[in-house]
């Protein structure tokens, strides 16, 4: 006997650039519907891109075959042209009780009028399906790991994005491939990770400056090396911003106001974190020297300079303390 689900609301918005949360919230949903009948006979899919908002609204206005419900899924509703908006918009002012319209986008604005629509239809119509910050993305893949029957060491966590990057549906697939290889009850560790998944990721340009202001040499020629084609004069601009982040956080340290550091810079909490210990690396003549050095090697390349030269001759000087 089909079981009876009275909780589902007559459409859902699945927002978020997160692929693999995306998937899932579909997924869940196409599985809640199945159990109310055969989804098979009671779905339609559309593409946002191309369709229409009249064939859509026809769709959930059809009755569901052998079923208490219908799914009608509509991905990239980010893309739907402005008259197919409307149309949704109007059709959910009175929607069908046995459809489930849900929609699919990377990024829909707030307030837009179909975001507001859908949110006025309950507290759980838009389910977010963000990218987790940065700074969350260890605890989500541990999370991944141990659904996927495993638990994995903090080393090997790291090692999997350094590898893989931030992508939650590329680090998922890796993480399939590893449930299958994995023998035994205890954690993945590094080295497993080392032999079983291939670098896909390219370092973010905010990787080599960590790197820097943590006067990591080692660490600055690895990332430079991973990364394909780095702009020299992108990377000197980002540098220099670090740079005087480092400065301002000496200042601050020596007025006893570094907890102010996050409020000055305009920036996260966390995204500041390690900007007191790396200030304590520099001497305040030295980072007032990296940045005067900054001046001339922007105007070198300028100048006609070979700009992989110069940036590589001043990051350098900055990392050892040794300028000309």
């Amino acid at each position: 006997m089909a079981k009876k689900n009275v909780h589902l609301l007559p459409a859902y918005l699945v927002v978020g650039d997160d692929t693999l949360k995306r998937k899932t919230v579909m997924q869940r949903l196409r599985k809640r519907i199945d159990a109310m009948g055969d989804i098979s006979l009671n779905c339609d899919t559309f593409d946002g891109q191309n369709a229409s908002g009249e064939d859509i609204v026809a769709a959930c206005n059809t009755l569901p075959f052998i079923g208490e419900k219908r799914l009608v899924e509509v991905t990239a509703a980010d893309h739907l042209k402005k008259a197919d908006r409307e149309a949704i918009i109007t059709y959910l002012g009175s929607p069908s009780p046995t459809t489930v319209l849900e929609l699919v986008a990377n990024s829909i604005a707030k307030n837009t009028r179909l975001y507001k629509v859908v949110d006025g239809l309950g507290d759980k119509a838009v389910i977010s399906c963000e990218t987790p910050k940065h700074r969350n993305i260890p605890d989500y893949v541990r999370k991944l790991a141990k659904s996927h029957g495993f638990q994995m060491t903090p080393g090997a966590v790291m090692e999997l994005i350094d590898l893989v990057g931030d992508d939650m549906e590329a680090i998922n697939a890796q993480l399939t491939k590893l449930s299958l290889s994995h023998m035994g009850t205890d954690p993945v560790n590094e080295n497993e990770i080392a032999s079983q998944v291939s670098r896909t990721a390219e370092p973010k340009i905010w990787d080599f400056t960590d790197a820097l202001a943590a006067r990591n040499m080692q660490k600055c020629l690895l990332v430079l090396s991973r990364m394909k084609k780095p702009s020299p004069t992108q990377l000197l601009s980002v540098s220099v911003n670090r740079i005087r982040e480092l400065i301002t956080a000496q200042a601050l340290m020596k007025r006893g106001q570094i907890g102010q550091l996050a409020h000055v810079l305009q920036r996260q909490p966390w995204q500041v974190r390690n900007h007191r210990m790396w200030a304590k690396k520099y001497k305040p003549s030295e980072l007032e020297h990296a940045l005067v050095s900054a001046r001339d090697a922007d105007m070198a390349m300028k100048s006609g300079s070979d700009q992989n030269a110069v940036f590589t001759d001043w990051w350098v000087s900055v990392v050892t303390g040794r300028f000309n």
